[in-house]
């Protein structure tokens, strides 16, 4: 949707349904650590799953975004393999 002010054309933010509120698991285990919901604690089976990381190294990979918008291939694949490794930029 467009709004006009001072005859400028501008589009409008979308709005968005407000989040919900998350108590911060933190805070909760700060006050009593016996006391956490069961959802957030894990059982030793999904623990070893998060501990598992077969393809991990210790050298994190550094991409030139100046090779990659000049289009050089070797760096596009660089960062290809580090999406794979590493997963997406944080």
């Amino acid at each position: 949707m467009s709004v006009n002010i001072d005859n400028i054309e501008m589009e409008e933010a979308p709005t968005y349904a407000p989040s919900i509120p998350v108590p911060n698991v933190q805070e909760m285990v700060k006050k009593n650590p016996l006391q956490v919901p069961k959802r957030y604690i894990r059982n030793q089976e999904e623990m070893e799953k998060v501990n598992y990381m077969p393809q991990l190294s210790s050298e994190i990979p550094a991409i030139d975004l100046t090779l990659l918008s000049n289009g050089n291939v070797e760096e596009l694949h660089k960062l290809d393999i580090a999406c794979k490794e590493w997963g997406f930029f944080q």
